[in-house]
Formats: structure tokens, C-alpha cells, sequence
């Protein structure tokens, strides 16, 4: 498991040539939701799953969006009341790899169009 701030360790874990591709992303962002910089190098990892925890929905489908545009699925959004009677919900979703003869087509466009 590793934890932190997802703009630093990522652009660490992407210079790693051992570093094998994970089964499972956790993010939890801020309100303003994922940077385009950690989308991309989440994207680069390429993780089979991504487990995306929200308190704005407005920011995680933006972020969700770009996601699904680079090759994953979104299997499960599921929202929680956790502060009753506000207008503040948190979301959960599961995103999930495309097919993998997608992967190969996805692995070389995205190398081709992310802005880095």
C-alpha cells in the first residue's frame, strides 16, 4: 500500500521500471476534485480497478468523464447521505479496465494525446 499525495507519488511511481501495475487505486480528492496532472499519471499506470471517493459529484464525473474516455468502465456509483438533512453527500465509484484488446489500443493513444 502506498499513501500520500497523489501528484507526488505518482510522477515517483512512473519513473519505477519495477514498479508493477496495481489491482486496486484508492483516491479520495479534495472538493475541487482530481488535477489534470493526477488523472493522467493515473492513467499511465494503468490500475485494473479504481475505487474514486467524492464529497463533490460536479468534480467526479468531470474527473470520471476523462476516465472513461482512456479505457475504464464505471461499474458502481453509489452515493451516501452522511450528513442528514444537508445537501452533502459523498459518492463512490468503481471503475474498472476496458477489455483488454482495448488496453493495448488505449496504452499506446494515451501515451500519444496526454499533455505533459
Amino acid at each position: 500500500m502506498i499513501n500520500g499525495d497523489v501528484s507526488l507519488i505518482l510522477d515517483e511511481i512512473i519513473r519505477d521500471k519495477n514498479f508493477e501495475k496495481p489491482h486496486l487505486i484508492v483516491i479520495d480528492p479534495p472538493r475541487g476534485g482530481l488535477s489534470l496532472e493526477a488523472v493522467e499519471n493515473i492513467l499511465k499506470i494503468l490500475p485494473k480497478n479504481i475505487l474514486y471517493i467524492s464529497c463533490n459529484p460536479k468534480t467526479q464525473a468531470r474527473d470520471i468523464k476523462i476516465m472513461t474516455e482512456y479505457g475504464y468502465q464505471l461499474k458502481i456509483l453509489h452515493p451516501i447521505d452522511q450528513f442528514a438533512q444537508t445537501f452533502h453527500i459523498e459518492n463512490i465509484a468503481v471503475l474498472e479496465e476496458a477489455l483488454d484488446y482495448m488496453k493495448t489500443y488505449y496504452r499506446g493513444w494515451l501515451s500519444s494525446k496526454l499533455l505533459l
